[in-house]
């Protein structure tokens, strides 16, 4: 995975998010450069998640929502957002941090809400019957420690120790299409021959380990 290609991936995907009617509202990633490495994405939305671990799922989200910490803004309020590190010449990815953080009321402050709502294709969003939590996807191999920190894993909700293995660092087509797929199926539907297409080349990476694999794990 290589810095030119994760950034050309990821301003795909998030043209199909607005080309669709998912995405209300983004900011686009930025680039910075900083030590030995180059990271493409928002360091303030890492920061804000990172500083407020012990707080109120509620707040995080406020905080990530009223200091613009995101990339996109989905049709529920849902945000995400994109974060990967290379190595200065962009050459080798380093880490990564992909977020999905649902919103915890429904978006009644936008304006095209009641547009939003009485479309068919939005409707697995709005169901107020649901039960919303965060998932983040993370690779940070330096910090790997076998199966209790696998380099690639995924957390699902505030969990501290959760971390499902993954077994491969996931591209910003995949983050998105698991995003979609789960969770907004009827627009997937819908907006199928969008999303399915091909989208700018990532060159893959191995990450899981053979005890890694022994367990329960995800396969992207």
């Amino acid at each position: 995975m290589k810095y030119f290609q994760i950034r050309s991936q990821t301003e795909t995907m998030i043209d199909r998010l607005i080309e669709c009617s998912l995405s209300v509202r983004q900011f686009r990633p930025a680039t910075w450069t900083g030590g030995s490495s180059k990271t493409y994405g928002s360091i303030r939305a890492v920061r804000e998640t990172l500083a407020m671990k012990s707080v109120p799922y509620r707040d995080i989200y406020d905080s990530l929502l009223d200091k613009d910490s995101y990339h996109v803004m989905m049709v529920d309020g849902s945000l995400l957002s994109f974060q990967y590190t290379f190595s200065a010449d962009g050459e080798k990815l380093e880490k990564h941090r992909l977020t999905y953080f649902p919103s915890p009321k429904l978006p009644e402050y936008d304006e095209l809400y009641e547009e939003y709502i009485s479309d068919d294709i939005y409707v697995d969003a709005h169901d107020e019957s649901l039960v919303k939590f965060p998932i983040r996807f993370d690779y940070d191999p330096v910090n790997a420690k076998g199966i209790i920190h696998p380099a690639s894993h995924m957390t699902l909700g505030q969990y501290t120790n959760c971390r499902v293995p993954v077994t491969m660092p996931v591209t910003p087509r995949k983050f998105v299409l698991f995003i979609v797929r789960n969770f907004y199926f009827t627009a997937y539907k819908f907006n199928k021959n969008l999303f399915d297409k091909s989208a700018p080349f990532v060159t893959p990476v191995t990450a899981i380990t053979a005890a890694e694999r022994e367990i329960s794990h995800f396969i992207i």
